[in-house]
């Protein structure tokens, strides 16, 4: 499926990231994580929800998880800090 927001285009079957005309190799998992995070954009996604639909059934640490979430960022350009596509809230 494709996912176009902002400058990306999000090719979920090849897991390629298309970000202001440069082609991105996403990780399964990142890409997965991105696909869930868009289809489900209309609402505040909890940790414990993304963590169940990208590793279900599987016990994962917060670190595995915050990693990946920083890997979709910074394939999206987005740091800790600009958080203008994927937005942490405590």
């Amino acid at each position: 499926m494709r996912y176009i927001f902002a400058d990306c285009v999000l090719d979920s079957q090849l897991s390629i990231l298309h970000r202001a005309g440069t082609a991105i190799r996403l990780q399964p998992t990142v890409c997965h994580v991105l696909q869930y995070l868009l289809d489900h954009h209309d609402h505040v996604v909890t940790t414990d929800e993304l963590g169940a639909h990208v590793w279900p059934e599987q016990c994962i640490s917060e670190a595995t998880l915050e990693g990946c979430v920083r890997l979709a960022r910074q394939a999206l350009g987005d740091s800790g800090r600009a958080q203008p596509l994927i937005q942490s809230r405590q």
